[in-house]
């Protein structure tokens, strides 16, 4: 039965194949089917290598030949060729077809007469094969009925390895609960004291509507302990993330950007098969935390960790598969310091490929900086409160974790002022003008280190990222009030991370000769830095990276 049902599969495989290569050469109606790959035999080819087809260009950092990071090539939106036969009152002949079929086949187009006459022989056999089906043993003709009655995606999720998304700052719920030890700053912030778990960090609407703003400044805000290296909560207030495990556990608190976590990304992988809680998952985290390097101290990321582990062990456990994570942001470095915490051997056995679109990495980015100078917290939404933003913003870890590392950025001024100019070496001095010399000792401790890690994780890895946008570069103010405005120079980059970090990280992947084999990296052009999961447009150019993952042995 397993060799019927083996047969039955590769019967199956080459109709579809060239079912689907006549349906593209106009030689037969269309259908809804989802397309297959379309030259899977050499034989069609006559033994040539296919040439590449792609209408996209792909930067690929790693070459053997080149040691350096040459100048990057990109995608772009724009530009792309419109099919013939698509074309308004265009109709297409024969030698349309012939060519249309021949380059579909990537096979050249002297063998486009030949290649007709092998499908046309086919597709008697596709009419043909209702009737065969009576002359084959029940057993193999229930099979093929059942392939035959399967969902058009139903090939390729049959080949998912299991997904686990990461999603950026600000998209995990946060909820608290506060114990008999918290002491309110205003009565109203203890009305929820002893009842139990509530949303903190959830629904802003709500938070305006009952004057709470205040409130969640105080429960949320993070406080750094010397004397562990580590951030806490305020005392007397507990945090959790709640809907760990599921890919909807993450949602953008702006009601004016709704689907700006992963939402349009999920979508997406549901319609290739993907099943959320089966295949598909989701591991949100305390964001206000900045993800360890080996050896350093975080209560919230070891604990989170430990978490994540045991879910791709499930999941991987379950389908039989390897897992696939994919972070994107603030998600992508959080994912990125997992795995590089767990051991080699964990990793070969369980990690099937890491996806980071758009990371936030130690070697920093300039904008980052702005919102801690400005106060603005632009990563965080909560209208109409300014103030209460800025104070909590700049008491997590977070608005200190990517800073300008200058190791990439070197002494180049990034911030200039009238009197002084601050570079990526002066980040303390800079951090002691703008008030914020509290956070010093643990940008030394804890920061400092990882802007100078950029230890390879050892997995496949792709790492596709939007340039082509304008992203600030330096900060010009025209005095020495930090609470002025800032003037903008602008360079490459998403609008967020800039292009020399993106290329600083490539770099470093490409220097360790092991990572150099199984890293690619992809440059979508003109590709903001949260359309890479919302924008349709960019999400297609991102789905194919996925399923060309699930199919590499």
């Amino acid at each position: 039965m397993l060799t019927l049902a083996v047969e039955a599969r590769e019967t199956r495989r080459s109709l579809a194949l060239h079912e689907h290569a006549l349906r593209h050469a106009a030689l037969l109606p269309p259908t809804s089917a989802t397309p297959l790959p379309c030259c899977h035999s050499r034989a069609l080819c006559h033994g040539r290598r296919p040439p590449p087809v792609s209408v996209h260009r792909v930067a690929t950092p790693c070459s053997t030949s080149a040691r350096r990071v040459t100048a990057p090539t990109y995608e772009s939106r724009s530009h792309r060729p419109t099919p013939t036969s698509t074309r308004r009152g265009h109709q297409p002949t024969s030698a349309h077809r012939s060519h249309r079929l021949a380059t579909l086949l990537h096979c050249p187009k002297s063998h486009g007469s030949q290649l007709t006459h092998h499908l046309a022989a086919s597709a008697k056999l596709l009419r043909l094969l209702p009737l065969l089906l009576f002359f084959l043993a029940p057993s193999l003709r229930e099979h093929l009925t059942a392939l035959n009655q399967r969902r058009p995606n139903d090939d390729v999720a049959s080949e998912l390895h299991p997904i686990i998304l990461v999603a950026g700052i600000g998209c995990s719920d946060l909820e608290a609960r506060l114990t008999d030890a918290y002491q309110p700053s205003a009565p109203r912030c203890g009305t929820m004291k002893g009842k139990g778990w509530f949303g903190l960090w959830q629904n802003m609407s709500a938070v305006l509507a009952h004057d709470y703003v205040q409130c969640m400044e105080e429960q949320m805000r993070l406080i750094y302990d010397p004397s562990i290296d580590d951030y806490r909560n305020l005392p007397g207030v507990e945090t959790h993330v709640p809907k760990f495990g599921s890919a909807r556990g993450f949602h953008d608190k702006n009601p004016l950007t709704p689907k700006e976590c992963l939402d349009n990304l999920r979508d997406a992988l549901e319609g290739l098969g993907y099943q959320d809680g089966d295949t598909l998952f989701g591991a949100p985290y305390d964001w206000r935390h900045a993800p360890p390097l080996p050896g350093q101290t975080s209560r919230a990321f070891t604990h989170y960790f430990k978490k994540l582990k045991a879910l791709v062990e499930a999941a991987s456990n379950k389908q039989g598969k390897k897992v696939i994570l994919f972070g994107h942001s603030y998600g992508g470095m959080a994912v990125l310091e997992f795995v590089r915490n767990t051991p080699m051997a964990w990793r070969k056995k369980y990690i099937k490929h890491l996806f980071l679109a758009a990371p936030t990495l130690s070697s920093g980015f300039v904008q980052l900086l702005h919102g801690l100078i400005s106060r603005s917290a632009k990563m965080m939404y909560v209208p109409d409160a300014a103030s209460a933003v800025r104070k909590l913003w700049i008491s997590f870890e977070t608005a200190i974790a990517v800073l300008p590392s200058p190791k990439v950025f070197g002494h180049e001024p990034i911030v200039i002022t009238q009197h002084k100019n601050y570079s990526a070496y002066d980040m303390e001095d800079l951090l002691s003008s703008i008030g914020l010399g509290d956070s010093i000792e643990p940008f030394t401790r804890k920061m400092i280190p990882r802007m100078n890690y950029f230890e390879a994780p050892m997995v496949p890895l792709t790492c596709i990222n939007g340039v082509g946008n304008r992203t600030p570069r330096q900060l010009v103010f025209q005095h020495d009030n930090f609470e002025e405005s800032p003037k903008l120079v602008y360079g490459d980059g998403d609008e967020l991370v800039n292009l020399i970090s993106m290329l600083a990280f490539e770099e470093e992947m490409c220097r360790q000769p092991e990572q150099r084999k199984q890293f690619k990296s992809i440059k979508v052009h003109k590709a903001r830095h949260t359309e890479l999961v919302t924008a349709e447009w960019a999400i297609n150019r991102v789905l194919p990276e996925i399923i060309a993952a699930n199919r590499i042995f």
